[in-house]
């Protein structure tokens, strides 16, 4: 059974998809720390993020179908991986700090990350993430990571006939660190993209655009909306 943060959250989930997924029609998965089920309803959310990204089926060639993964209230102890496009990550309220992607605590990698070819469509909005949670040791990684493998990011006439302006989006998201975590985002060549409404705070760097990983580019084209940087140790961006 599902706890009551699935309840708490039911009147949020599918809200506000309109403005961050224009066009699309969507997949859905729920995802509860406390569920038990398959995730294919509300009523019987998947215990995992990993789990319902493993569970979607998007379709080959198609840009404007999303995968929706409705991430309950809760600490979500574990290593994201993204390893197929479309897929979107949406926190079940406004606030990114009653949805928690906290990593393991232990292993030395980003707690959510993009790889190449998978950032197409790629969508993650009202989360907190960071590489450590209380009672563990935060590691030295970045908190996420996005990834691609070409110089724009994916498909630019996809992104065009989808009259959107990016291919991928992070929207109200939040990484507060202890100082340890590497990088807030790390944009591995991570182009046509909008960052908006979103803090990050406590890194080594805030945000870090990599271009020396061959075969990766140097990021561009990406927006920066409304961003938000305290208290990083070395810089808000690293270039």
């Amino acid at each position: 059974m599902a706890g009551s943060n699935a309840l708490i959250s039911a009147a949020a989930y599918g809200a506000g998809l309109g403005p961050l997924l224009p066009g699309r029609a969507v997949d859905e998965f729920w995802v509860d720390p406390a569920g038990s089920g398959d995730g294919r309803n509300l009523d019987h959310p998947i215990r995992t993020i990993t789990g319902a990204i493993a569970a979607a089926n998007p379709t080959a060639s198609v840009f404007n179908r999303s995968t929706v993964i409705h991430l309950a209230p809760g600490e979500y102890r574990e290593l994201v991986d993204v390893t197929k496009p479309d897929i979107f990550l949406l926190g079940s309220a406004r606030y990114p700090g009653r949805t928690r992607i906290v990593g393991d605590g232990s292993t030395v990698r980003s707690t959510v990350r993009v790889l190449a070819p998978n950032l197409r469509g790629f969508g993650m909005a009202n989360v907190f993430v960071e590489t450590g949670y209380p009672g563990s040791t935060t590691v030295a990684a970045p908190a996420i990571m996005l990834e691609t493998d070409d110089s724009i990011g994916g498909d630019s006439t996809q992104v065009g006939a989808n009259s959107q302006n990016y291919n991928w989006l992070l929207d109200n998201v939040m990484v507060i660190s202890d100082g340890t975590t590497t990088a807030g985002l790390l944009l591995a060549g991570a182009s046509n993209g909008r960052v908006s409404n979103s803090t990050f705070a406590g890194c080594i760097y805030g945000v870090a655009l990599a271009s020396s990983r061959t075969p990766l580019n140097t990021p561009n084209d990406v927006h920066f909306e409304n961003i938000h940087f305290y208290n990083n140790v070395t810089a808000d961006i690293n270039t």
